[in-house]
């Protein structure tokens, strides 16, 4: 009997065995599993106010794994989320779980991805944030930091992290990989980014190799810090800061953050620069002060070495820029002080330009809601001369009102060299002309010449002719339109040459009669600065005669007499309105196009280009509906080559 009687028992012991087997190892892990998704999600989605999707639950005895985790909601894409996580590893206390109760000690997030983004309308991470940091107790009385209770892991650690932050509203999108590190309940956050990018619309764009944020909750007062070493700032083709080491940490206030960062440029070894200052990243509001104590370019040679500085050694420079953030209005002043510059570039002029000094302060602002780029002032000096500029650019989906830049204001003339002194157009003067390569001629711009042509005498239809073609509103400007010259001097910087002139009748004048014809940006900022100058001594009718009398209108052949003799055999007052549309049609290239007169072939292209000038001058008031109906129906006819020229000089063209 006793022996049967602990058999019995020890056959309940054995059942009671198996069924806590079965209970721990099978019913647990499912209970566990069901108890996750039912009571434990639920909770998370009301404290996150996000939709929770779980893949896989895996429950064993104080440990559960959690797969393909996304955390989704308003403004967040439906492929991604604002979280995804490959993996959650969570340790647990055991006992307390058999009675619904999750004591979580630690977290280990595998795989973590957070896709943030913001936009004019909002963005999909403030409201998480805010829950976040709420504490008190959630809707189902759990009372904590957190809001979840002894859910809160006493420690989360992260391996293989990334996160990517699109900020549209400011144009910008930071990327960050190989995130690793964690943080424990007390407060203590560590973690490590093995790659981190920051681009831009714009253009500029950064990109670190080692960042470190450290964080500490528990101390008296709670501290914040991001360190970056090895950093990368691109401000554009061949410009880049490098070396950038230093950290943002939390200052004094809640929420503010001190700024130190120092480095170089193009991989120079040693400080060349460094920033100092203050940001408030929750109310948009912040203070930079960036300075570049002098240093010779030589430091900077590997930067340099393809561009069109020369003699590194013996320029030298010292800078500074104060930028001032608020709430979305950036303010920026700064000053310059460049010396014993030299540089070359066939676009610029023909020799290089040497020890250039520059000095001066500038200043302006961005708006980051209109995206406007302003400069209110750059006031500049160098080799005696001052200069004071201002403009603005509205970036990409900015908006910008139609300011008219007006270029010269209050500047005026103390000396000019005599051989660019304006007041000689005024009298009698020799003008140099080509007339056959490296030929040169002296022709008199004087009625004492017998070919010369005073403008009372040229046919208005010629007039009215040029100015259609070549300067419509040369009676309105200053010798100049800056919106036509602005956009020609773009789109010459972007083709890497000079294809487009945008010259105006006066700038034509500057550049046949007192500079050489280079094309260089320098000879285009004389011709500018010249056109403005000489429209302060000479008046318009003077200009637009010894414009007639002197340019080009085929091989060798200068002024308006010779030229309409030649063609036509006529006094420059007899051209009819179809011959002086044929003239305009010569310029720029007068010599190629000499070719229909010796040919007695009108190209296809001059008709048409000629009853396109017409239309143009009747729709500006230049010409009569009468006067452009007889033009269209009058032939252009040349005379016959009594000079003999054509034969002579151009045999190979089938001269009649």
């Amino acid at each position: 009997m006793r022996r049967r009687r602990w058999l019995l028992i020890g056959g309940a012991a054995l059942a009671l065995l198996a069924c806590a087997f079965v209970f721990l190892f099978v019913i647990y892990g499912a209970v566990g599993a069901w108890m996750i998704r039912s009571k434990v999600l639920p909770k998370i989605e009301r404290k996150l106010g996000r939709d929770v999707v779980i893949g896989d639950v895996e429950v064993r005895r104080g440990h559960a794994v959690l797969k393909n985790v996304v955390v989704r909601g308003p403004k967040s894409a439906p492929d991604q989320g604002l979280v995804r996580i490959e993996r959650v590893e969570i340790d647990f206390a055991f006992w307390p779980s058999l009675f619904g109760e999750a004591e979580v000690s630690r977290a280990r997030l595998d795989g973590l991805r957070v896709t943030a983004r913001r936009d004019r309308e909002g963005d999909n991470f403030s409201d998480v944030i805010d829950r976040l940091g709420r504490r008190g107790e959630d809707k189902d009385g759990a009372s904590s930091g957190s809001g979840l209770g002894s859910m809160r892991p006493g420690v989360v650690e992260v391996s293989r992290g990334s996160f990517e932050l699109q900020d549209r509203r400011a144009g910008v999108t930071i990327l960050g990989t190989g995130i690793s590190g964690g943080a424990e309940a007390g407060g203590q956050l560590h973690l490590e980014l093995g790659d981190v990018a920051a681009l831009s619309e714009y253009g500029p764009h950064a990109r670190a190799q080692d960042v470190t944020i450290t964080a500490e909750a528990s101390a008296p007062r709670a501290t914040a810090k991001v360190a970056v070493a090895g950093g990368e700032v691109f401000l554009w083709r061949g410009m880049t800061l490098t070396g950038v080491r230093g950290s943002a940490s939390q200052g004094d206030q809640p929420g503010k953050f001190v700024i130190d960062f120092a480095g170089g440029y193009g991989g120079a070894q040693g400080e060349l620069w460094a920033a100092e200052g203050w940001i408030e990243p929750d109310s948009a509001r912040g203070s930079l002060t960036i300075k570049a104590d002098r240093f010779t370019f030589d430091r900077i040679g590997s930067v340099l070495a393809n561009t069109m500085v020369r003699d590194f050694q013996d320029t030298s420079v010292d800078a500074s820029l104060n930028l001032d953030l608020d709430k979305g209005h950036l303010r920026y002043r700064g000053g310059v002080d460049l010396r014993g510059l030299s540089i070359f570039h066939p676009m610029l002029s023909a020799e290089t330009v040497r020890d250039v000094t520059l000095t001066g302060e500038v200043a302006g602002s961005y708006d980051q809601r209109t995206r406007v780029l302003r400069l209110d002032k750059a006031e500049m000096t160098t080799r005696g001369v001052g200069y004071s500029l201002s403009g603005k650019v509205a970036l990409a989906g900015g908006v910008e009102d139609d300011d008219q830049i007006r270029l010269f204001r209050g500047c005026k003339v103390a000396k000019a060299p005599e051989e660019m002194d304006a007041r000689r157009l005024l009298e009698d003067f020799d003008h140099e002309v080509e007339m056959a390569p490296d030929v040169w001629e002296t022709i008199r711009i004087s009625p004492d010449n017998l070919s010369f042509t005073p403008l009372s005498s040229v046919s208005v239809h010629l007039l009215n002719s040029f100015m259609t073609t070549e300067d419509s509103a040369f009676y309105r400007h200053h010798g100049y339109i800056t919106r036509e010259f602005r956009t020609a001097l773009i789109k010459n910087l972007e083709a890497g040459y000079f294809k487009y002139g945008a010259s105006s009748i006066t700038m034509q004048l500057v550049k046949n009669v007192l500079l050489h014809r280079d094309k260089t940006l320098a000879r285009k900022l004389q011709e500018l600065f010249l056109a403005w100058y000489i429209e302060t001594k000479v008046d318009k009718d003077r200009l637009f005669e010894i414009y007639v009398n002197a340019i080009e209108y085929g091989p060798g052949l200068y002024g308006i007499k010779p030229a309409t003799y030649q063609y036509f055999d006529k006094h420059p007052a007899d051209l009819n309105p179809v011959e002086a549309a044929f003239f305009s049609t010569l310029l720029p290239k007068p010599k190629q196009r000499y070719k229909q007169f010796c040919t007695d072939k009108v190209f296809r292209s001059t008709q048409t280009k000629i009853q396109r000038i017409l239309g143009l001058m009747h729709s500006r008031g230049r010409l009569t509906a009468e006067e452009l109906a007889e033009a269209v129906e009058t032939p252009l006819i040349f005379q016959p080559d009594k000079s003999g020229f054509c034969t002579k000089k151009y045999p190979e063209w089938g001269i009649r």
